[in-house]
């Protein structure tokens, strides 16, 4: 029933940025990562300054390099707003970065391991 929901707002606005994140979250449910990237993917395009959740999604669907500077986009968004935020939303949204510092940690303890600015960035950060 929610696909029939989300295809419907799609079809109203291809590119309402809620419509396109939920439909992503359905597809990975569904197994279809390739349809979800291409949907969180374009709620990126159409809204790129806003919504760190999006991004921090994407980057879950990449390795290395491509990952890193999705991760690095969404930590840049949160770090933008946190200011702006009330308490409660703030807090989330710093538990939200710190487990996205850690998934780059995680990046460069693997997939970027070779990496010459590998130890720096972990020790840094």
């Amino acid at each position: 029933m929610a696909q029939k929901f989300l295809e419907r707002a799609l079809e109203i606005n291809a590119d309402n940025p809620r419509a396109l994140e939920t439909t992503a979250s359905l597809l990975l449910e569904a197994g279809q990562i390739e349809k979800a990237k291409q949907c969180l993917g374009r709620a990126i395009t159409v809204q790129p300054n806003q919504g760190h959740t999006k991004y921090f999604s994407l980057a879950q669907l990449f390795n290395g390099d491509e990952s890193l500077q999705i991760y690095r986009q969404g930590i840049r968004l949160v770090e933008e707003v946190l200011g702006q935020l009330e308490a409660s939303e703030a807090k989330e949204a710093r538990k939200e970065c710190a487990s996205a510092y850690c998934a780059v940690a995680e990046l460069y303890m693997t997939d970027l391991c070779d990496d010459p600015e590998a130890e720096t960035e972990c020790t840094n950060r």
